[in-house]
């Protein structure tokens, strides 16, 4: 499931220099929902800033659905949520175990488990940009192709920005798009 906020989110506390942690525009995959009487009521994503660390929920209601697929293998359980009385709707790990949240954000009674989590939710974010890329992109190749393309156009402005002479357009091989890690922070513009 893909989601973009209805507006710019920040992150509440500090007034002065606030972090914004949501961009308008921007899609987010869903890695968890919890629903009350059946109506999605949060979402689990990740953070621009925390690509790579642990999903958080956010109010359903500030966000649009862009893609209401799920993953085949999602499920839903009745079982109490992180959160009140809530229903969840995730990959088996999480919807099947009421602590799986608890050991993902890190649970320092449990190491193991937490390890565990941690290694489950990377596999989640690895094979869920992968499929956001088929599907946006056509292929994963073409999604990296598109990422060095964004990163050579920053490039020519800064250097214009700067004064500099234009850099040399890099050769794109199968070795670079193959050495080049895949992040949703990258594709999803």
């Amino acid at each position: 499931m893909i989601v973009t906020p209805k507006q710019d989110i920040f992150e509440p506390g500090d007034s002065k220099n606030p972090l914004r942690i949501f961009t308008k525009g921007k899609d987010y995959i869903v890695y968890a929902l919890y629903l009350e009487k059946d109506i999605p009521k949060w979402y689990c994503l990740l953070h621009d800033e925390d690509a790579g660390y642990y999903p958080m929920a956010h109010e359903a209601i500030k966000f649009k659905v862009v893609d209401n697929d799920t993953t085949a293998n999602w499920v839903y359980s009745k079982k109490r949520g992180v959160f009140r009385k809530e229903q969840t709707y995730s990959y088996p790990e999480w919807a099947n175990d009421k602590t799986y949240y608890q050991y993902l954000v890190g649970d320092d009674l449990h190491p193991a488990e937490s390890k565990k989590a941690a290694n489950v939710f990377q596999d989640k974010v690895a094979q869920y940009t992968k499929d956001y890329a088929i599907k946006k992109f056509g292929s994963v190749k073409a999604a990296k192709e598109h990422v060095l393309k964004k990163r050579y156009e920053d490039e020519l402005r800064l250097h214009k920005e700067r004064g500099f002479d234009r850099p040399e357009k890099p050769e794109v091989t199968d070795k670079i798009l193959d050495s080049l890690p895949l992040r949703m922070a990258d594709i999803a513009d």
